[in-house]
């Protein structure tokens, strides 16, 4: 799951640069640079979102369990406390 939230980081990144190029106000009034400032974030979430791997997961060739380790309820000690015990849980 870290590549997909890597992915919608780079993405939402990109978005964001190319929002913030093209609503940068030119300091001149006759210079409109608003071309340059969409293909400059443009370039760069590209950048970003070529710098990430992708979103699909390797092939699997046979069965690999995964295997995780677990609080399991026991019970209740004498003061009323519950109780766990580690368990490993491969599915």
């Amino acid at each position: 799951m870290k590549t997909i939230r890597n992915t919608i980081i780079a993405g939402a990144a990109g978005v964001a640069m190319i929002a913030a190029g093209s609503v940068a106000a030119p300091t001149e009034a006759h210079a409109s640079k608003l071309g340059a400032a969409i293909f400059g974030g443009i370039v760069a979430g590209a950048i970003i979102g070529a710098a990430t791997r992708p979103a699909y997961a390797a092939p699997v060739y046979g069965y690999t369990p995964v295997c995780s380790w677990q609080n399991q309820f026991k019970g209740y000690d004498a003061y009323g406390r519950a109780v766990y015990h580690r368990v490993q849980v491969c599915g």
